[in-house]
């Protein structure tokens, strides 16, 4: 059992539960067990959508690794790949743009 998968789906789904979700601009990623991989969500899936059979997993060279490749999203690997790739004390990263959290 993956349970850095099973953990970022379900913090995906607590997202969608408490609206904190916008469907474009919010991403939330995890670092996968290989330190030069993380996971993060298909672009176009409602986050309460996403499982951990959903989950993508991305390489810090911009490649998906499992997964589609065409369901990645540009601006989710720019900013969660070089947080990773620069800060290896970092294991999750939640980007939100929601207004619950940006007040």
């Amino acid at each position: 059992m993956n349970t850095t998968k099973r953990d970022l789906a379900h913090a995906y789904q607590i997202l969608a539960h408490l609206k904190m979700d916008d469907h474009t601009y919010t991403h939330l990623s995890a670092r996968a067990p290989e330190k030069d991989q993380y996971y993060i969500y298909p672009f176009g899936l409602r986050f309460e959508e996403v499982t951990e059979d959903t989950l993508l997993k991305a390489s810090f060279d911009r490649k998906v690794i499992e997964g589609e490749e065409y369901q990645y999203n540009r601006t989710g690997y720019i900013i969660h790949g070089n947080i990773y790739q620069h800060r290896p004390d970092i294991q999750a990263v939640f980007h939100l743009h929601t207004p619950a959290s940006v007040a």
